[in-house]
């Protein structure tokens, strides 16, 4: 139950498939290769998927924009001074 979550938390609670997201979508974790065509349970094989999406895959393969990198939540802001290097 917790790798789900963090899943859910990488992939931004947002379908890596179809950008859904919201109140409204139910969302799973999808396996991007299948157990049945030899996928493992490892983190970079699971991936948020909403439930039109994953029950209509079944054990295919869907294509995953690659590299899947989630936007950041929020900017980061620089702290205190900043100081340059060298001359």
């Amino acid at each position: 139950k917790g790798q789900r979550f963090r899943i859910f938390m990488r992939d931004h609670f947002t379908c890596r498939y179809c950008g859904k997201r919201g109140a409204g979508v139910r969302i799973e974790v999808d396996h991007i290769i299948p157990v049945a065509k030899g996928g493992r349970n490892a983190q970079d094989n699971l991936a948020t998927a909403c439930s039109d999406c994953n029950s209509g895959k079944r054990a295919r393969l869907l294509e995953v924009p690659a590299p899947w990198v989630p936007k950041p939540s929020f900017e980061p802001k620089p702290r205190g001074r900043v100081f340059r290097v060298g001359s």
